[in-house]
């Protein structure tokens, strides 16, 4: 473990910022970021540059200048300054006095090795986000009647409107950027058709009318649920 103060940054909190890194690699790689070519062609590294033995050596002091009345005046300013780095058992560490270990790290490839990690890891995320979407839109065996959402079938629309013939005739509404996709749906439910429902269902709010209408007529006295015939 090793950790870096860097006294002339703060953090929200108004305390100095630090920063830790697990190994070694880690840490060679974030001071190579610091790299520049000056304006001789000498290679520089501003880390360097700005790297302190002990807390002390961060006090800076200077001169700030201001304008008042008309005139120029300048006073003295005291301010924190530099990078302080110490390892896991609090020892500071100087990589002014280790620059060999320090270029001989090959930056490029260590650069190289951490994007492939970050694409597999963004990869695997959008895998199990489409694993996850497959299950939801796939219609299972065995239940009937049941219906899943869908996926928004926008393709077309979307090559429409990224073609340089058809773009200046796209509304603002339908660009490519503004189609909607699987991720603005609503999220997923489970529903019922209509032809799940039972005979009952499907009658229930239907009108009721006798088998032999207009043949026979309801008697107030035989009762309500009773029919009689009329003789025609």
């Amino acid at each position: 473990m090793f950790t870096v103060v860097a006294y002339h940054k703060e953090t929200r909190d108004g305390s100095v910022a630090m920063y830790e890194f697990e190994t070694l690699d880690e840490l060679l790689y974030h001071i190579r970021g610091f790299d520049f070519v000056d304006k001789y062609g000498r290679q520089q590294n501003k880390f360097l540059d700005s790297t302190i033995c002990s807390e002390n050596d961060a006090f800076k002091t200077g001169s700030e200048y201001y304008y008042s009345n008309g005139e120029i005046y300048s006073r003295p300013i005291s301010y924190l300054y530099g990078y302080l780095t110490y390892d896991s058992d609090g020892r500071v560490i100087d990589f002014r006095n280790r620059k060999d270990e320090l270029y001989s790290f090959d930056y490029k490839a260590y650069s190289n090795m951490r994007y492939a990690a970050r694409r597999d890891s963004i990869q695997a995320k959008y895998n199990a986000r489409d694993a996850m979407w497959e299950k939801k839109n796939r219609l299972y065996e065995g239940e009937k009647y049941w219906r899943y959402y869908r996926r928004i079938r926008t393709t077309q629309e979307r090559r429409y409107a990224a073609d340089a013939e058809h773009k200046p005739h796209v509304r603002c509404r339908r660009n490519t950027t503004n189609l909607p996709d699987n991720w603005d749906e609503l999220l997923f439910r489970r529903e019922k058709s209509w032809k799940a429902r039972d005979k009952k269902a499907c009658r229930q709010w239907g009108v009721s009318i006798p088998k032999h209408f207009g043949t026979v007529k309801a008697s107030v006295e035989a009762g309500e649920n009773e029919w009689e015939d009329d003789g025609t």
